[in-house]
């Protein structure tokens, strides 16, 4: 039987079909297709696990350089326990807003009612559109504050407790240096540094974040707000809020994380000054200068709670609690300070936050609000901290890179089986022609007629 080119005989169990040469089209790669793929798969998670390991408590090692500035304190024990510049003030961004809750809770009625002014009103993003002229209960003007860094309502509680954001800001020094913070000065109440900053910003030091830390945990209220993934309540206007945690990432992803706060401004870099409770064992730590700041909040925590508790501690010692919260007083018409319209706290406020906060855990997504921000223009989105997400996002950006990466390979596999197949069968009606006419074969297969040459063969 004569056959040409790639095309070899018929074999002896299949005479109808023609086989052909196995060089032309190698089935294997066929079969090595999905393994190829499965390896690369494969060798893209070991890589992404040698480039950011997990944690023991669930965050993925730190991605970004080590932070320019850091503290790691021991909050039951009030022990620094290791440090990078400790006394050198920085611009602090959101974290800022710690210390205006601080100084808020300990000189208003917690049933105050908060009068937004025009200038609150006006401040730039991150803002929860507060219009000017509605007076909102303490208690949600503390959970915009806290969760999703609402500079209008940080304006608002600094008009309220000191007459004015200039009088609040020498309240706030006060208290300050009462707690023992006494490296830096406070002067905006929203963290801003910018030209939308008043004094030209709040300047703080790990140490003094370390101080105020460990007071603001010891504030029910403050420390509820800050442990809190997500939050929804109606505001006095029945517009519906929901927020979701801007330090989501710590924690959603580290084990017994409850604060504290996020911060970002353009001078300042990403900041955090995260705690966590694990074991009866309660740590704090403070992150200046690096991107990934949940992957280094992680590690000095871990750091932290691998101290034995019984060594003695040769750091230096944070002075003892001394946050004071203000109390209501019977019959006493809860009001701000001298010098801010305050209606009282307007009728159904208190009954309004009572119905609509809820907290839920292992939320995910942005803040929504009914009554949204403008946009601001780039230079005053100074203090929109976001969640500190490097090492997460790394990670899932990892993985992602990699699928595509096994996809690619996977269709250009395919693409070029199914090219040689049509090059095999467009051969192959080829070769069966040439065949036909050179009167070689009689039968091509069982659905083929037997054309000329049998017809002849009947004949005789």
């Amino acid at each position: 039987m004569r056959l040409k080119n790639r095309v070899d005989r018929q074999s002896a169990d299949s005479p109808g079909r023609l086989r052909f040469n196995p060089h032309q089209y190698p089935r294997t790669c066929r079969a090595l297709a999905p393994i190829l793929g499965i390896a690369i798969c494969a060798a893209s998670l070991v890589a992404t696990s040698i480039a950011s390991p997990i944690s023991a408590y669930g965050l993925a090692a730190p991605v970004s350089p080590s932070p320019e500035a850091y503290a790691i304190i021991d909050a039951d024990r009030g022990v620094i326990l290791e440090s990078r510049d400790l006394h050198t003030p920085r611009n602090a961004a959101s974290m800022v807003k710690l210390a205006t809750v601080l100084t808020a809770v300990t000189h208003l009625d917690p049933k105050v009612g908060v009068p937004i002014s025009v200038r609150a009103a006006a401040e730039p993003t991150m803002r929860i559109g507060m219009p000017a002229g509605e007076v909102w209960p303490l208690e949600q003007m503390i959970n915009s504050v806290l969760m999703v860094s609402a500079n209008d309502a940080s304006w608002a509680i600094a008009e309220c407790s000191g007459g004015s954001v200039e009088g609040f800001a020498t309240q706030a020094q006060r208290l300050l240096a009462r707690l023992g913070a006494r490296d830096g000065k406070f002067s905006d109440p929203a963290g801003l540094d910018d030209e939308n900053s008043f004094g030209g910003g709040s300047f703080l030091s790990p140490w003094d974040l370390a101080v105020i830390g460990r007071n603001a945990l010891a504030v029910p209220r403050i420390a509820a707000a800050t442990n809190s993934r997500e939050i929804s309540f109606i505001d006095v206007s029945g517009r519906p809020h929901r927020y979701i945690n801007h330090n989501k990432t710590l924690l959603n992803g580290y084990t017994g994380a409850n604060g504290l706060k996020t911060g970002f401004t353009d001078k300042a870099g990403r900041t955090l000054i995260a705690s966590a409770t694990r074991e009866g064992r309660t740590m704090i730590a403070v992150v200046f200068g690096t991107y990934d700041t949940a992957g280094w909040a992680g590690a000095l925590l871990d750091q932290g709670f691998a101290s034995d508790p019984r060594l003695k501690v040769e750091g230096e010692r944070l002075p003892p609690v001394r946050i004071k919260e203000a109390k209501s007083k019977r019959g006493v018409k809860a009001v701000c300070a001298k010098g801010v319209s305050n209606p009282g706290v307007v009728a159904g406020a208190s009954a309004g936050v009572a119905a609509g906060v809820g907290t839920a855990t292992g939320a995910t997504g942005s803040t929504s609000t009914s009554a949204p921000s403008k946009p601001s223009p780039p230079q005053q989105a100074a203090s929109n901290d976001s969640s500190s997400g490097g090492s997460i996002w790394s990670t899932i950006a990892a993985w992602f890179a990699a699928l595509i990466g096994v996809l690619a390979v996977l269709v250009i596999l395919r693409r070029r089986a199914v090219l040689r197949r049509r090059r095999m069968r467009a051969e192959r009606r080829r070769a069966i022609a040439r065949a036909q006419r050179a009167g070689s074969i009689h039968v091509i297969d069982a659905k083929t007629p037997t054309g000329r040459v049998d017809a002849g063969r009947r004949r005789h």
